[in-house]
């Protein structure tokens, strides 16, 4: 059932990261206030492109050329992992209370 995967996978991208984020964000001083709006906006990008390019994988209203439509799924993904590679950078740039 790839609709029921993909919604799971919308969830965690979309709500539980930028939800962990967030709170993150919220307890802890960044050093370096301008990674994380690079953070923020790579994230942005990489989790819309991301579940846009899953939707249009499983369902294909528009009859995309299948190569196009894996493009976006590809890339999306790329995007959203270095804005995660970014964040695990910016763990270790928190001052120190």
């Amino acid at each position: 059932m790839p609709c029921a995967r993909s919604i799971a996978h919308i969830l965690l991208v979309g709500w539980l990261s930028v939800f962990a984020w967030g709170i993150f964000y919220r307890v802890y001083t960044i050093k370096y206030k301008k990674l994380v709006a690079i953070h923020s906006v790579l994230a942005m990008v990489g989790a819309f492109a991301l579940t846009g390019g899953m939707w249009l994988y499983n369902l294909n209203p528009f009859n995309w050329n299948e190569t196009l439509v894996m493009i976006l799924f590809i890339v999306g993904g790329s995007i959203l992992l270095i804005a995660f590679l970014l964040f695990a950078v910016i763990t270790f740039l928190t001052e120190k209370e």
